[in-house]
Parts: C-alpha cells; structure tokens; sequence
C-alpha cells in the first residue's frame, strides 16, 4: 500500500487521514522537531510514497533552508511535497520562498473541511498545474505589499493565548470592539482551527453577509473567517485587523504570527496555566510584544510583578469580564494602543427638556 506522509504532530495531521482513506493511502506521521535536517532520514526510511504533507510551522530554519531540504528529498524519493501552511499569508517569507523555489502545492485554508478539499487537490497535482490564484501573483504582490499598506494605512494584530480557555478570542473581541469604540474601523480575523464562527452563527444567529469571502456580522463587529482570501479582506479599507491566533497549543501559526504590526500575548496566571506562561516569557522569538494577564484582576500588584518580571510595563490588567461584546471600560487598551478618539462625546444633558434637542451648541 502506498503512504501519504505527515510531517508534524497527528494532532495537527489528523485531517489529512479521511482524504488518505478515499484514495487507499495509509498516513505515516513524521515527530515534528525544529530543524528539518534531522527528519531526512526518517522521511525516507518510509517507502513507496505518493506525497509527503510539511507543517511548515514547526521549523526554525530559514525558508531558504527549509525549501532546499524539501526539493532534495523530493529528488530521492519522487514524493509529491505539499505544503501544510494554515492562514499564512502569501506575502510572508516562506510562503514566497516555497513558491519561488519550484514548490506548487498548498494548504493555506484554516477550515478543516477545506484543509481537506485543498489537500485532494494537491494530491492530484490541480494547483502546479492549474495554479492557485493567490500564489500566481506571489512575486508581483509581495513587492507591492508595502506601497499597498501605506496607501490604505492598516495595522495588523496579533492576539494568542499561551494555554486554552483562559479568554483570547474574548480579548481580540474586545480589542476590536475598543477600536471602534474609540471612533477606527477595525474587523475580527478568525485564524485558527476553533469553531467560533460556526458556532456563533448556529447558535448565536450571526448574519452572513458574505459567503464568498467569509464575512459574519454580530453585535457590530465585522468577522472574517476564511483566510485564504485574507488578500482581497486586507483591501476591504479597515484601520485595524484583529487576528485571532487562538492558543499555542491549537494549530498555531508561528510565523504568521510574528508578521502582524502589534503581537498581544494573553497569559494565564493559575497553577496549571504558569508553565506555559513562563515558557513564553523565557522564548528567544516571543520577545517584542504586549501581555494581558487574564483575569488578572485578583492578583495584588506585586504578585503582577512577580509574575512578569522586568515586562510588567508592557502588561495590562483587564476588567473581569467574561462576554465577548461587552467592554466594560473603553480605557482599557489605552497603554497598548494609545490612540487619540476619533469621536467627540456628546455633551450631557442638563435637563428632562433637552432630551429631544439635539447637542448644545
């Protein structure tokens, strides 16, 4: 029988096995690890294989490296290489070095029903020979990124947690909600393989109002959930891109990660969360960001210092709360952001009879 190869966790690979099984392929997982130097051998010990599935996610390497790695295997072993690389733009490094260096078959879907659809495709060689049409611009686009964001002035950011359930996609909404709030346009990106916007919209009743690109509209928040057509929403105008990364441990996507203007890092403070938040806080890459100590609120201010160290500047303490659309305290973000309103508040009422007639002059 013939092997479909997962490089990477089978907690991330798992999705690729209903694919696997229509085509009578057996999935052969891969340990995922930093250097793809050091999964050569295991790759090619596996034998009579159709393609081989890279999360690009897991590497350190540099994109140069990684692509050269990749081609050289697929010289020994005829594999199809097909990228694993979930809500990655196509402007980011390795995307554009992949593409550049010979590689045409992506996965860049976060949905797992099109992870799927998209992996089927690559399987059968659709996209090298029929082109994906965000990567046929690749190399145009990338250099016109930059003239294209300073034209439409936009900043991206980045909202992770370091564990599950301790509030992430509750921040990003209320970042999102705080800019609008303070008189931007900002929208909620969802970039992760959680089933928020499902949910939202079957039990929550959010509008779709457009299917096509994946827009959901709630409580007064525009939401964005298909990432593969993340070129044509950055063009859509908004000041602000809130992207929702989730948490470490789901499917996260470093490198896309880091790409964003302002990288916010939710932290939990209880016992089972404190090992993941101070891995986070001792990595080399997670260095140049701003930290929110979910719910926080609790602690007394040395224990903040304690826990934060030296970054207990670039930390804030949120107001508990724990529904998404409601901000309790519009200040909130201020020492992150420290934006100026665009909005003038309406001057108050001085009486019963002023209440139909308009603002004061």
């Amino acid at each position: 029988m013939s092997n479909l190869v997962f490089v990477g966790s089978r907690e991330i690979g798992f999705f690729s096995e209903q694919v696997a099984s229509r085509y009578n392929l057996e999935v052969e997982y891969i340990p995922s690890n930093g250097h793809i130097t050091q999964q050569i051998n295991e790759i090619l010990y596996i034998s009579q294989v159709q393609c081989i599935v890279y999360d690009i996610q897991q590497y350190i390497d540099d994109p140069e490296i990684i692509c050269e790695e990749i081609l050289k295997i697929q010289n020994c072993n005829g594999a199809t290489p097909i990228i694993y690389a979930p809500g990655f733009s196509t402007f980011s490094r390795v995307i554009v070095a992949l593409y550049e260096g010979g590689i045409s078959e992506f996965i860049l879907a976060s949905d797992l029903s099109e992870q799927r659809s998209q992996l089927e495709k690559c399987m059968n060689g659709y996209y090298s020979k029929n082109g994906i049409a965000e990567l046929e611009v690749i190399k145009t686009l990338s250099e016109q990124e930059a003239q294209l964001k300073d034209e439409l002035k936009y900043t991206t950011i980045g909202v992770v947690g370091t564990a599950n359930r301790i509030g992430t996609t509750t921040q990003a909404l209320h970042i999102t909600k705080y800019l609008i709030a303070k008189g931007y346009t900002a929208c909620y990106v969802h970039i992760n393989n959680t089933d928020y916007i499902k949910d939202l919209q079957e039990w929550w009743g959010a509008e779709i109002q457009d299917d096509f690109i994946g827009k959901v509209v709630y409580e007064g928040i525009d939401h964005f959930y298909k990432t593969e057509h993340l070129t044509e929403i950055k063009k859509l105008g908004y000041d602000f891109y809130v992207y929702d990364y989730g948490s470490f441990t789901n499917h996260f996507n470093r490198e896309s990660f880091l790409e964003r203007d302002i990288k916010i890092y939710v932290l939990g403070w209880k016992p089972s969360e404190m090992q993941a938040t101070f891995k986070l806080l001792q990595s080399k890459i997670h260095t140049d960001g701003k930290y929110i100590l979910s719910f926080g609120d609790e602690l007394p201010e040395e224990d903040i210092e304690g826990i934060m160290g030296e970054r207990k500047n670039s930390t804030i303490v949120p107001t508990r709360c724990t529904e998404p659309y409601k901000l309790y305290d519009v200040n909130t973000y201020d020492p992150i952001f420290q934006l100026d309103a665009r909005i003038e508040e309406e001057p108050k009422r001085k009486g019963f009879f002023k209440l139909f007639g308009g603002k004061n002059k």
